[in-house]
């Protein structure tokens, strides 16, 4: 609508997901007054560890339209409460497999096709090509519009949901919000969504036939072979930046970030 003000959108890493990986702390702002923020910690390949608000984390104002921040929050939102609802099941301790409804696999299906699709590098490659002015509100409407047919190429029989219960270990978050392995086994897609779960997709089926969502567990001597994964998939997509809960999380792979620095 004519007149209001431009959003300060996130480009492709939604707000939900980001929360996964922050820390609250106080800090003090220009006039000294405290403020309670969440923050994330953020490295490139030359090995610089900053600290940063994740309302400020691959954002530009303005990027998606009001009607589009609208859809998408609706579906992040959805998704917020399933996350939700796998860590109340393990506070409570029940068994590691979790029967979701139609409308949550839907969620989670749409989740991860519109972390594809939120690509501001796929948005110029439309722009270059169809000179539009505005690739990422038509690439996001085109999703919506054809929603029914791209979200039956994720089905339940193809997520498993991995939770990372060891407190001296975390995930990485790249900034293009997956990664993807190719092994004997298949192809899977790794898509984390806290610091201690994760999505993965496969091209297989991976759990019974009576539509339950399995939830696995990493274990010690995985996560770093999978933040591996993060940082090389950050790398192949021209991205220069990962993410993480706590500044030490990052500290373990700085060495190897600085060794694998993307040629200019």
């Amino acid at each position: 609508m004519e007149g209001e003000k431009p959003i300060n959108s996130h480009i492709q890493l939604p707000l939900s997901v980001l929360r996964g990986f922050s820390t609250k702390e106080t800090i003090y702002n220009a006039n000294n007054m405290p403020e309670k923020r969440e923050v994330i910690y953020a490295m490139d390949f030359d090995g610089m560890i900053v600290k940063k608000d994740i309302k400020e984390v691959n954002t530009k104002t303005g990027y998606y339209s009001a009607q589009i921040e609208e859809r998408l929050s609706e579906i992040e939102t959805k998704f917020g409460d399933i996350k939700h609802k796998i860590r109340k099941l393990y506070r409570e301790g029940e068994k590691a497999n979790l029967t979701l409804n139609n409308k949550d696999v839907e969620t989670v299906a749409k989740y991860c096709t519109l972390c594809l699709i939120r690509s501001e590098e796929l948005h110029n490659r439309i722009r270059a090509k169809h000179k539009v002015l505005n690739p990422q509100d038509l690439a996001i409407k085109f999703y919506f519009d054809r929603q029914q047919e791209l979200d039956q190429l994720i089905s339940c029989d193809n997520i498993t949901f991995v939770y990372l219960p060891q407190e001296d270990a975390a995930l990485l978050l790249p900034q293009c919000g997956f990664a993807k392995f190719v092994c004997d086994t298949g192809v899977f897609v790794w898509v984390p969504i806290a610091s201690d779960l994760a999505i993965v997709l496969t091209d297989r089926k991976t759990i019974t036939e009576d539509g339950v969502f399995h939830i696995g567990h990493i274990e010690d001597g995985q996560v770093d072979a999978i933040n591996i994964q993060m940082i090389e998939a950050e790398k192949a997509c021209g991205k220069k930046v990962v993410y993480a809960k706590r500044e030490k999380d990052l500290l373990r792979y700085r060495k190897y970030m600085m060794s694998h620095k993307r040629e200019a």
